[in-house]
């Protein structure tokens, strides 16, 4: 059930850019056209979706395909063959649409470097592809791209500098304790980039608070970055809810220091640290228990 939502989010997701997507001069004519069919196909897909995902991807991949003959300097269609490459379950037919969605993104930036909608669409691929091609798209975006897509590219890109390398933080926490990652060798660290308005964070909690109570004995440790602007808030909350780990404060809401020096553009962001001091894994949220157990036995 919870992929079966997470593929219609998936799909909604879709569905806002291809139907929102500006189109170059030349292209406005086939607009409502391109619209139409898109609209229909991503309609069939949601309709099949809860019966067979499996079939239902099979037709987003084909109709994808279909869009991205029809409309060939169109960046839309080659987003939604992108997007079917991480679907559909047959890794031959995964591959193959990748490949043609890179193919076609890159023909129209070659000819149309400032394309936004290119550009949209070669930052979302450089989520599915391996580290060093993902950071040559990335660059592209920043050197091409709309001065808020170029920062959002900058942003991914520092945060995948910083995986497999140690993670450079210190600073006096709100209650007075210094901390100093260097000097935790030896330890799992969970960093939690969270703030006390962000839902998300919330719901996380109980699963932090669980985690850390079972293996702080053992070596873990927990260091949250407020992303905050009231420290009363903050440190009340804090005292609430039991939350015995340090906290980065600094006022700055998203310009917090070290959420702009990790490129954080979304909360909750969860990275977890290993006894070398090393950042291991950027998405620590999912399957956080089995993780810290793993890393404390290495």
């Amino acid at each position: 059930m919870k992929n079966t939502l997470r593929s219609i989010v998936q799909l909604s997701l879709i569905a806002a850019f291809t139907l929102t997507a500006s189109l170059r001069a030349e292209d406005k004519p086939a607009k409502r056209e391109f619209d139409d069919a898109a609209k229909e196909l991503i309609g069939k897909v949601r309709g099949l979706i809860s019966e067979d995902r499996t079939k239902a991807f099979q037709e987003y991949a084909k109709g994808a395909q279909e869009l991205a003959k029809e409309f060939p300097s169109d960046s839309r269609p080659l987003m939604m063959l992108s997007e079917a490459s991480t679907l559909v379950e047959d890794k031959k037919l995964a591959k193959t649409l990748a490949v043609k969605a890179e193919k076609g993104i890159l023909a129209i930036l070659k000819k149309y470097p400032k394309d936004s909608g290119a550009n949209a669409v070669l930052m979302r691929m450089a989520d599915s592809v391996e580290p060093e091609k993902a950071k040559d798209f990335l660059k592209r975006v920043m050197e091409n791209g709309p001065t808020q897509m170029a920062s959002a590219a900058a942003g991914k890109l520092k945060k995948m500098d910083a995986l497999g390398k140690p993670v450079k933080m210190t600073f006096k926490a709100v209650d007075g304790r210094q901390v100093d990652l260097g000097k935790l060798k030896g330890k799992v660290v969970l960093i939690d980039f969270w703030a006390t308005w962000c839902g998300p964070c919330i719901a996380e909690l109980p699963n932090l608070k669980k985690t850390y109570a079972k293996y702080h004995e053992k070596g873990f440790e927990i260091v949250g970055v407020s992303l905050d602007q009231s420290k009363d808030k903050l440190t009340e909350f804090v005292k609430e809810n039991d939350m015995p780990w340090p906290q980065h404060f600094d006022g700055l809401g998203w310009k917090n220091e070290f959420a702009v020096m990790y490129g954080i553009q979304g909360i909750p962001a969860m990275w977890l640290v290993d006894k070398d001091g090393n950042l291991v894994d950027m998405k620590a949220r999912s399957g956080l228990d089995a993780k810290v157990e793993k890393l404390l036995a290495e």
